[in-house]
């Protein structure tokens, strides 16, 4: 039995911390052995690990008070469990499991589930972890990224290891799939009309995920196009965002855009759209697209990371912050409701083809298998 420790910061629902939950439901239990090193108190997907059958230890290196003896407990613990492999997920992760190692005997991954696209959108100690990550990186036995992009751009700012993998997202085909009857039933419940055309956009409240370009995208799109609502999911996207609001009201749209923050089951209300949009200005690669995709919804991406690369001919890409080139491909895609279904089943193929579950576990089962004999 193979022995992996993953360390990773919390387990809030973004999207990396939903991967390493698929991930980790779907691998192959009768050859390895997962078990999650959770850092801080950050943890409402915990109980989703639970479930699945993965062990989580938990600390909270986020409170003072009990920051050093926290750290002792995590490395008391790591150490017992004697992993074969230790991989940190994302930054901050990739520190600890650093640190880890050096009290196990185990091999050492590092893992880039961002695009380095500029420091500046990062805060100071998160770039002080990427700069330190990248000098530790010699250190590790191999790194695996969520895009080429990513491994292009880590590459350069200084990453380097004996192992360069790159891993994409993967999607469960099963859950996300067109489905009738939730786009009825979700359709009914935000109160969308036959005729409307209803572009989504699902993720946290951040800088990074360009929300402010895609509104004023949409307020020229509706303008154009009156019988088209923006839908908005995610983290804070909830109308006590002052924020967020102010930007809704300076474009008059407070009657054309629904907000509904987080959901439990993303999969219903991707059923109920027409065309999915991702205006983000850095991804790794982007789980919501891919999500769409495998329900059969055509995207429109900012070309950042590897979006294109997840779309490819499905749908349309556009520069990032361009809000101009933005509106013009959401206004061409919603033209014609022929080609929005055409590209829906093309999208769905390409899922499945290109980027199932399945297929990427796998790829993560071959890339730990070939770390521990390539290096005994």
């Amino acid at each position: 039995m193979i022995k992996l420790a993953f360390i990773i910061t919390g387990l809030n629902r973004g999207g990396a911390e939903k991967m390493l939950l698929k991930i980790l439901s779907t691998i192959d239990r009768t050859t390895f052995e997962p078990r999650v090193f959770c850092l801080t108190t950050h943890r409402s997907l915990q109980s989703d690990f639970i479930a699945a059958g993965i062990q989580v230890y938990t600390y909270q290196l986020n409170k003072p008070l009990s920051m050093l003896s926290d750290l002792w407990k995590f490395l008391r613990d790591c150490r017992q469990f004697k992993p074969h492999l230790i991989q940190g997920w994302m930054y901050h992760g990739n520190l600890l499991a650093w640190l880890a190692q050096l009290f196990c005997t185990a091999k050492l991954i590092f893992g880039i589930r961002a695009c380095l696209y500029d420091f500046n959108f990062e805060s100071f100690r998160t770039q002080c972890f990427i700069r330190l990550g990248g000098y530790l990186s010699s250190l590790t036995d191999g790194i695996i990224y969520v895009s080429d992009v990513a491994r292009a751009q880590h590459e350069a700012a200084g990453y380097q290891s004996a192992l360069n993998i790159t891993i994409a997202n993967g999607f469960e085909l099963d859950r996300f799939s067109p489905n009738p009857q939730w786009r009825q039933e979700y359709r009914e419940k935000l109160a969308l009309k036959e005729q409307e055309i209803a572009i989504g956009f699902f993720a946290r409240f951040h800088k990074l995920k360009g929300f402010h370009n895609l509104l004023e995208a949409f307020a020229y799109v509706h303008k154009k196009q009156p019988n088209t609502k923006l839908v908005l999911a995610g983290d804070q996207v909830v109308d006590q965002n002052s924020e967020l609001m102010a930007t809704i009201k300076h474009h008059h749209l407070e009657d054309s855009v629904i907000l509904l923050g987080e959901l439990p089951h993303p999969e219903h209300c991707l059923n109920a759209l027409d065309l999915f949009v991702s205006p983000s200005l850095q991804e790794g690669f982007p789980n919501v697209v891919g999500e769409a995709m495998a329900c059969g919804i055509p995207c429109v991406v900012t070309d950042v990371g590897d979006s294109a690369l997840a779309v490819g001919d499905t749908g349309l890409i556009v520069p990032p912050n361009d809000c101009n080139a933005l509106a013009d491909a959401l206004l061409s895609a919603i033209k014609e409701p022929r080609t929005l279904r055409q590209w829906g089943e093309q999208a769905r193929l390409r899922i499945k083809t290109e980027f199932s579950l399945a297929t990427i576990v796998k790829k993560y089962e071959a890339a730990y298998t070939t770390l521990l004999e390539k290096n005994g």
